[in-house]
């Protein structure tokens, strides 16, 4: 009888620590994960580990990075589903000079190649862009606001 205990002490302990674990440790998991899914020679990286509340996730600072040259950042970027998905990004910052390094691939054959197709696949979403940067050109300071729902036209407020 006292083994059970402990086995199930044991079994216990482990089924909290391991998902905290992974918890606390996003940001060195999360973007070697992600590499599965990036065109080669492309990939994140996190300024700050992302972190989870009650509601939301939180990622501070998130980079898309070829080779050295990076792509995109955004920032200040909270994920959280209070009737429909809500992403809510403090900054966009996209830089059009690293795009001629993305390495070439061949067409996919699977992928959505239309608005109409791609609006299809996305869930229902609430987009907010607050500051939004197209370097080397100039930074628009205009909220950008949307709405995605599948079988609609996109829709943009601002």
């Amino acid at each position: 009888m006292k083994g059970k205990y402990k086995a199930a002490i044991a079994l216990l302990l482990l089924l909290f620590l391991v998902p905290l674990t992974l918890l606390m440790t996003l940001a060195q998991w999360v973007p070697t994960l992600a590499g599965i899914w990036l065109p080669v020679g492309t990939r994140i990286a996190f300024e700050k580990s992302p972190r989870l509340t009650r509601h939301a996730l939180i990622i501070p600072d998130l980079r898309y990075l070829v080779e050295e040259c990076e792509i995109a950042r955004v920032e200040n970027v909270t994920l959280s589903h209070p009737s429909r998905w809500d992403l809510d990004i403090g900054a966009l910052e996209l830089n059009s000079v690293c795009l001629s390094k993305l390495p070439q691939s061949a067409p996919s054959t699977v992928a959505p190649k239309t608005l109409a197709q791609w609006q299809a696949i996305l869930p229902n979403t609430w987009l907010t862009i607050h500051r939004f940067t197209l370097s080397p050109w100039q930074q628009w300071d205009v909220v950008f606001a949307t709405q995605l729902n599948a079988g609609h036209i996109f829709q943009v407020d601002h």
